[in-house]
This record gives C-alpha cells, structure tokens and sequence, in this order.
C-alpha cells in the first residue's frame, strides 16, 4: 500500500513495536501534507507523551509500528524492551549500593567532617 492509501482518524488505537499504547490525537491536513502524499499522525500515549508519525514513517512501512488503528504493520521488539529495563536494574542495583553506604555510615555514627 502507498501511505496516501492508510485512513486514519482521531481516536485510532497506536501500539509501537515497544508496547507503547495511546491514540492518535490529530491528524495534519495542511498542504505540505497533501503534497507529500501522507497526513501526519499526532499520537498522545498513556503517560500522557506526544508522539509524530511523520511521511518518512509511512514511506519506511511504519517500522517503528505494531498496530495504527485497522492496521497492523510488524511484530514486538521485546528484545528493546528486556534490553531497557535490565538497564534500570542495573541503574537500581548502583543506587541500592551507594544507599547501603549512607545507611550503613549513618548508623556507625561516621560525622560527615570527621578526617
């Protein structure tokens, strides 16, 4: 399909590939749009974040997308996710260490100007 062939409208269901959820919002119609074939999505996920689906999306197959409304485009890409939150683990494990410190100075009763 071309990208002029989609329908999209306001309230459509967007899924990325990330598992990210909302609808679409807006839809441009302005005459840059019209030209280049495609009206670009605004999309509003549950976090409240705006998101932009641009020409260049539509022209790539919506790669970055599962579902936009009635349709479907690609699969998950679970591995991004598995991959971000063993980053936050990670993150979290430095900052229950460094809170193991503090807790564990506070309670020998270290004085924060003692040398």
């Amino acid at each position: 399909m071309k990208p002029s062939d989609y329908i999209f409208k306001v309230g459509d269901e967007v899924i990325d590939i990330e598992g990210i959820k909302g609808v679409v919002t807006d839809i441009c119609e302005c005459n840059r749009c019209k030209q280049r074939g495609f009206f670009e999505l605004e999309w509003m996920d549950e976090e409240n974040e705006y998101y932009y689906i641009t020409d260049h999306a539509a022209k790539n197959g919506f790669v970055d997308y599962y579902k936009i409304g009635n349709y479907r485009f690609n699969g998950f890409r679970r591995d991004l996710v598995e991959a971000e939150i063993e980053g936050y683990e990670d993150e979290l494990a430095r900052l229950r260490k460094r809170l193991q410190l503090i807790e564990e100075l506070e309670k020998g009763g270290e004085e924060e100007n003692d040398h």
